[in-house]
Protein backbone atom coordinates (compact mmCIF):
# COMPACT_ATOMS: atom_id res chain seq x y z
CA UNK A 1 0.00 0.00 0.00
CA UNK A 2 2.55 2.72 0.87
CA UNK A 3 4.55 1.79 -2.69
CA UNK A 4 1.31 3.06 -4.52
CA UNK A 5 1.37 5.83 -2.36
CA UNK A 6 4.69 7.13 -3.58
CA UNK A 7 3.69 6.24 -7.42
CA UNK A 8 1.04 8.26 -6.20
CA UNK A 9 2.95 11.28 -4.75
CA UNK A 10 5.69 11.26 -7.80
CA UNK A 11 2.96 11.30 -10.65
CA UNK A 12 1.03 14.14 -8.95
CA UNK A 13 4.81 15.91 -8.61
CA UNK A 14 5.67 15.48 -12.10
CA UNK A 15 2.21 17.02 -13.38
CA UNK A 16 2.52 19.67 -10.87
CA UNK A 17 6.07 20.49 -12.16
CA UNK A 18 4.82 20.22 -16.23
CA UNK A 19 7.18 16.81 -16.80
CA UNK A 20 3.88 15.04 -17.53
CA UNK A 21 1.05 16.84 -19.07
CA UNK A 22 -2.45 16.18 -18.94
CA UNK A 23 -3.83 15.82 -22.53
CA UNK A 24 -6.34 18.50 -22.94
CA UNK A 25 -8.95 15.69 -24.09
CA UNK A 26 -8.82 12.60 -22.34
CA UNK A 27 -6.52 13.82 -19.30
CA UNK A 28 -4.01 10.86 -19.26
CA UNK A 29 -0.66 12.06 -18.40
CA UNK A 30 1.60 12.88 -21.34
CA UNK A 31 5.51 13.35 -21.60
CA UNK A 32 7.83 14.83 -23.82
CA UNK A 33 11.00 13.78 -24.80
CA UNK A 34 13.49 17.14 -24.41
CA UNK A 35 14.29 17.01 -27.88
CA UNK A 36 11.20 16.46 -29.57
CA UNK A 37 8.81 19.05 -30.93
CA UNK A 38 5.71 20.36 -28.81
CA UNK A 39 3.55 18.17 -31.63
CA UNK A 40 2.85 15.60 -29.94
CA UNK A 41 0.15 12.47 -30.01
CA UNK A 42 -1.40 11.10 -26.49
CA UNK A 43 -1.17 7.64 -26.62
CA UNK A 44 -4.18 7.01 -24.48
CA UNK A 45 -6.57 8.84 -27.48
CA UNK A 46 -4.45 9.44 -29.80
CA UNK A 47 -5.62 13.20 -30.38
CA UNK A 48 -2.55 15.21 -31.68
CA UNK A 49 -2.08 18.21 -29.08
CA UNK A 50 0.42 21.06 -28.36
CA UNK A 51 2.43 20.56 -25.47
CA UNK A 52 2.77 24.41 -24.76
CA UNK A 53 -0.53 25.76 -25.83
CA UNK A 54 -2.86 22.93 -25.52
CA UNK A 55 -4.22 23.27 -28.49
CA UNK A 56 -5.61 20.11 -30.49
CA UNK A 57 -5.94 19.16 -34.13
CA UNK A 58 -7.03 16.63 -36.25
CA UNK A 59 -3.69 15.83 -38.46
CA UNK A 60 0.11 16.02 -37.04
CA UNK A 61 0.66 17.94 -40.00
CA UNK A 62 -2.60 20.48 -39.50
CA UNK A 63 -1.23 20.98 -35.69
CA UNK A 64 2.20 21.53 -36.94
CA UNK A 65 1.85 24.03 -39.23
CA UNK A 66 -0.54 26.14 -36.65
CA UNK A 67 2.53 25.89 -34.10
CA UNK A 68 4.93 27.03 -37.00
CA UNK A 69 2.54 29.64 -37.59
CA UNK A 70 2.08 30.55 -34.15
CA UNK A 71 5.62 30.20 -33.08
CA UNK A 72 4.94 27.17 -30.68
CA UNK A 73 6.23 24.01 -32.30
CA UNK A 74 9.79 24.46 -30.23
CA UNK A 75 10.67 24.85 -26.62
CA UNK A 76 13.18 27.51 -26.23
CA UNK A 77 16.97 25.71 -27.22
CA UNK A 78 15.47 22.12 -28.60
CA UNK A 79 15.47 22.55 -31.91
CA UNK A 80 18.75 23.18 -31.97
CA UNK A 81 19.48 20.27 -29.21
CA UNK A 82 18.05 17.92 -31.86
CA UNK A 83 19.64 19.41 -35.10
CA UNK A 84 23.50 18.92 -32.77
CA UNK A 85 22.62 15.38 -31.66
CA UNK A 86 21.53 14.54 -35.58
CA UNK A 87 25.11 15.57 -36.47
CA UNK A 88 27.46 14.42 -33.49
CA UNK A 89 25.83 11.18 -32.34
CA UNK A 90 23.44 9.94 -34.82
CA UNK A 91 22.36 6.74 -32.98
CA UNK A 92 21.19 8.31 -30.16
CA UNK A 93 19.20 10.96 -32.72
CA UNK A 94 17.84 8.01 -34.47
CA UNK A 95 16.42 6.63 -30.72
CA UNK A 96 15.19 9.53 -29.56
CA UNK A 97 13.41 10.15 -32.80
CA UNK A 98 11.89 5.91 -32.39
CA UNK A 99 11.05 6.26 -28.84
CA UNK A 100 8.58 9.32 -30.15
CA UNK A 101 7.44 6.84 -32.69
CA UNK A 102 9.21 8.81 -35.58
CA UNK A 103 11.12 6.96 -38.29
CA UNK A 104 14.18 8.61 -39.26
CA UNK A 105 14.39 10.22 -42.71
CA UNK A 106 17.75 11.26 -43.74
CA UNK A 107 16.12 13.25 -46.57
CA UNK A 108 13.74 15.60 -44.00
CA UNK A 109 15.42 18.66 -42.49
CA UNK A 110 14.39 20.23 -39.47
CA UNK A 111 13.39 23.36 -38.52
CA UNK A 112 11.93 24.45 -41.40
Amino acid sequence: MKRERKVDKSVENMLSTGVLRPCPKCRSPNFKDHGICNVIQCASCQIWWNWKTRETGNSQRELKQRARMGGTLWEPGELAYQQNLQQTNLPEFVKLLAQNGIKYDPNYVRGQ
